[in-house]
């Protein structure tokens, strides 16, 4: 009879204990889920506060063809290479985008392209300088820290 009473309390603790993992295997998911969107909305933020001073520099030199040219080799996807009149790669694909938002969707383009260029050539110190104009909040700056 002891015997018995230890096998089922045994099932009931390895039932608590699989219901606990569930838990907590639904919880780290959640929380990862909430880390990964957060680094996601982070590096966004990086990527349009450089394009918005790389968009600055071009215009202000007269560089608009040299910027189409940079995305010309570095614009992949169709949906992006249309918001800068470039060539597409697929067959008459159109695409529904708010035509008052391309100026930003540039500037996100130019701020990948550079955030990518300086981080690959360790350089990205050298790009938080550049941008010190641009940090304004106490937030955008702590994206720029080494």
């Amino acid at each position: 009879m002891g015997h018995k009473k230890s096998i089922t309390a045994l099932q009931k603790e390895k039932n608590r204990l699989k219901r606990a993992i569930r838990s907590i295997t639904v919880r780290l998911s959640m929380m990862e889920r909430a880390d990964f969107q957060q680094r996601k909305r982070q590096e966004d933020r990086r990527k349009f506060l450089v394009g918005l001073y790389f968009h600055e520099v071009f215009l202000k030199k007269g560089q608009e063809k040299e910027m189409r040219e940079i995305m010309d080799r570095w614009l992949a996807e169709d949906r992006d290479r249309v918001i800068w009149g470039l060539t597409l790669f697929g067959e008459n694909q159109k695409f529904s985008h708010d035509p008052a938002r391309f100026e930003n969707r540039k500037r996100y383009h130019l701020g990948s392209y550079f955030l990518e260029k300086y981080r690959n050539e360790n350089r990205f110190a050298e790009l938080a300088i550049l941008l010190k104009n641009y940090l304004d909040h106490p937030l955008d700056k702590r994206l720029f820290l080494p």
